[in-house]
């Protein structure tokens, strides 16, 4: 799954732990291996770093400036820690920018195909990401976060084959717990949800696991649970979660679903109202919102659906891509409006095909019944066999499978 902000764990927009580095630094510059890990408190040095930064993005380049590529790569690692800390599109533009004027004659690092692949992966380039990573996997196949990232991507946009090349690659090369998490993930979408569960629960039982590997299997755990309708480890997976990594984006993003789901809206405004991500992401504003509703919290709600209409308003008229999932949505939970929200969600199906993307087309196509797309819904999980209760209670009544 990929922890968009991959923002599907992926959108699916990842961060990634560098394990390489130029000849001309020190030390080596940190990226956690996932959005799900604990960041440290930034050193002074950084913070002053990152203040440079902010004060750089409005200017064209800036590629004169920089004394050597050494201090371009801090620059670029600074940049793309700010993007995924304020989930600031503005940053993630700087950070392509910068990496736009590394010097030709310099080696490429891994670590700049990683963030560069992650970028292009936060701005739904699923296929330029995947290029990033085949050319540094040409370099260094063996190289760990390249195919989890790869694997991955290859989930959102339903490769699920070339999903499972990575993960028997990775058991391959020892990494074994990603593999492990890896072959969870792909399980628990390709009708094999029990074996899933069952690879995480035994998975877990390793006290050697680091929090982050620990963290990323509780959340393939949530994720099948949920879908199995398995209250109570979906439960118990999410809770932990939260104690692990309170501040985890995707982590606050699904949890805040999966309560809505269980009738729980007020748990869901205890949760959000106490994070600083609920200002850094639209999409728990709008998840707030409903919240706010559902709980008959009407004067607050009307505040808060008032920004987001500003901000899909704004969202809608953008000439370069637009957040299909987050207009479907709204159109889908807040205006209702059926064929809106079903082109919006259809949309964005050709980019990502993830469960809650599958999830968001049939409740569209529901609305008013729209055969074609519920029939495509149908045929998606015959072809992959989605096991996902909440499709099942749809379809069961229009007779498709």
């Amino acid at each position: 799954m990929l922890n968009p902000a991959f923002h599907s764990f992926f959108c699916v927009r990842l961060v990634i732990l560098a394990l390489t580095s130029l000849p001309a630094l020190a030390a080596q510059p940190y990226l956690p291996e996932s959005e799900a890990t604990v960041v440290a408190v930034l050193s002074p040095s950084t913070v002053q770093l990152a203040a440079s930064v902010r004060a750089q993005r409005n200017t064209p380049s800036g590629s004169d400036s920089f004394e050597s590529p050494a201090m371009l790569l801090r620059q670029i690692v600074a940049s793309y820690e700010l993007a995924v800390a304020d989930n600031s599109d503005r940053a993630y533009g700087h950070t392509l920018q910068l990496l736009s004027s590394w010097p030709v004659d310099y080696a490429w690092p891994p670590l700049l195909g990683l963030i560069k692949a992650s970028v292009l992966q936060h701005s739904h380039e699923f296929h330029a990401a995947l290029g990033e990573l085949a050319r540094l996997l040409a370099v260094e196949p063996a190289h760990e976060q390249a195919l989890t990232m790869r694997a991955q991507i290859n989930l959102v946009v339903g490769d699920y084959d070339a999903v499972a090349d990575d993960c028997a690659r990775l058991l391959q090369l020892d990494f074994d717990t990603a593999g492990v998490n890896c072959q969870a993930q792909l399980a628990g979408l390709t009708g094999r949800a029990d074996f899933a569960l069952d690879t995480v629960e035994q998975a877990l039982q390793d006290p050697q696991l680091t929090l982050s590997e620990r963290v990323e299997l509780h959340l393939t755990g949530a994720m099948v649970a949920w879908r199995l309708d398995a209250v109570d480890q979906a439960s118990r997976h999410f809770s932990t979660v939260l104690s692990l990594v309170p501040d985890n984006r995707y982590l606050l993003t699904n949890y805040s679903e999966w309560l809505l789901e269980q009738g729980e809206p007020e748990a869901v405004l205890n949760l959000l109202e106490a994070h600083a991500q609920l200002g850094k992401s639209f999409e728990l504003q709008m998840i707030h919102a409903q919240a706010l509703l559902e709980a008959g919290h009407l004067q607050a709600f009307a505040a808060a659906r008032q920004a987001i209409d500003q901000g899909i308003d704004a969202m809608s008229r953008r000439t370069e891509e637009r957040p299909f999932k987050l207009i479907a949505r709204h159109a889908l939970v807040f205006q209702q409006e059926a064929n809106l929200a079903r082109q919006a969600a259809l949309a964005n199906w050709e980019q990502q095909r993830e469960p809650s993307d599958l999830w968001l087309l049939a409740q569209t196509a529901a609305l008013d019944g729209h055969q074609p797309t519920l029939q495509l819904v149908a045929d998606w999980i015959a072809r992959t066999g989605l096991q996902d209760h909440r499709l099942q209670a749809l379809l069961s009544p229009t007779g498709l499978p």
